[in-house]
């Protein structure tokens, strides 16, 4: 990956997306205040290999199919016009620590890498118990990873790689 973002403040994204989409007026020092200042980054820590390239290839791959599989449910989130997108949506229960068992609340997420061809960037939303559109992550959160990641991929001018995702049989035969 050429650029890795490690930890951005939502605000330092969202802001500035949800500021245009409502036409209210928006200043680069917003964002400025909403990112960490690092003085002193700390050293880069020692590479592992965790998954064969062979196997992070056909993971990718596969996940490339949820965001079709989920535009045909009528959750078009993952689709963002011109990239490829790999992506994974979740929904949890919480558990009760001191009871044991659910909480009957939920964590819905989204997680998406965008180009999946060749990964630039990397959104993840997660959204705590809820309130609206129920509690699915595709539903909850997948909107909020769509403007997101639309709102990176424009302003970090990474630029659209205008591919297919590959076919991938998902079921067994």
């Amino acid at each position: 990956m050429k650029r890795i973002i490690a930890a951005v403040s939502f605000a330092a994204l969202a802001v500035p997306a949800l500021a245009v989409e409502h036409g209210k007026p928006f200043e680069q020092t917003e964002v400025d205040r909403a990112l960490p200042q690092v003085k002193d980054p700390a050293p880069a820590p020692k590479r592992t290999r965790v998954l064969r390239a062979r196997t992070a290839h056909e993971l990718l791959a596969i996940l490339q199919q949820v965001p079709h599989i989920d535009d045909l449910g009528g959750e078009p989130w993952g689709e963002i016009a011109g990239y490829t997108v790999a992506a994974k949506t979740g929904t949890a229960q919480l558990p009760d620590p001191a009871k044991g068992g659910c909480l009957c609340m939920y964590g819905s997420s989204y997680i998406g890498i965008a180009p999946a061809d060749n990964p630039q960037l990397v959104v993840a939303v997660h959204v705590q118990n809820p309130k609206r559109r129920g509690y699915f992550g595709d539903a909850v959160a997948g909107p909020v990873f769509n403007r997101v990641m639309k709102f990176a991929l424009q302003t970090l001018q990474i630029p659209p790689d205008h591919s297919k995702p590959p076919k991938v049989r998902l079921t067994a035969p």
